[in-house]
């Protein structure tokens, strides 16, 4: 699709080009301009939208990061990561999936109850911060974030419905029990 889509504006940026060489009037210059800009820039559009950016060596990682990284610019939260250049094969794919999306969905939601505009007396600034990497044979997973500093903290969700909450609390736990692992 994308080579496709860039043989059509090679094409029309061509066209144009050659037009407006040739002299033919068919567009004014500040439409030619207008025109030319456009289709650079829906070119530059589709070129980053199709370019994979590396987060992480972990396949699984990099995925959940480059959904995680966005979301965050969008809510205003400040996303601060590192993770180890290996890869992470001692959890079960869909362990790892579950465990990284529930820790980072929970970190972004209390984030999101941060006014983002320091309307807040005690504001503090929406940050999330996460590490995962190895250190003597042990895998570590660590997220912090800011809270609103007038909930009182609780590790509950706030989501609107009752049923929905605590389940991703839940999930982690067992996760990281079938592993042997600690939580805290």
């Amino acid at each position: 699709k994308y080579r496709h889509d860039l043989a059509k504006h090679i094409q029309t940026l061509e066209v144009l080009l050659e037009e407006r060489e040739a002299g033919e009037e068919v567009y004014s210059e500040s439409e030619a301009r207008e025109s030319l800009q456009n289709s650079f820039d829906s070119l530059k559009k589709s070129f980053i939208s199709l370019r994979q950016e590396r987060h992480a060596l972990d396949e699984i990682v990099n995925a959940i990061l480059t959904i995680k990284i966005p979301e965050c610019d969008k809510r205003s939260v400040e996303f601060d990561w590192e993770v180890a250049e290996t890869e992470f094969s001692e959890l079960d794919q869909p362990d790892l999936v579950s465990l990284l999306s529930n820790l980072l969905d929970n970190a972004i939601e209390a984030c999101d109850r941060i006014p983002a505009d320091g309307s807040d007396p005690d504001y503090l600034p929406r940050k999330i911060r996460f590490r995962m990497y190895h250190a003597d044979e042990i895998l570590w997973i660590e997220v912090s974030n800011t809270v609103n500093p007038s909930e009182k903290l609780t590790f509950e969700t706030k989501k609107a419905s009752p049923a929905s909450h605590g389940f991703g609390t839940k999930i982690n736990r067992q996760i990281v029990e079938k592993y042997h692992g600690t939580y805290s």
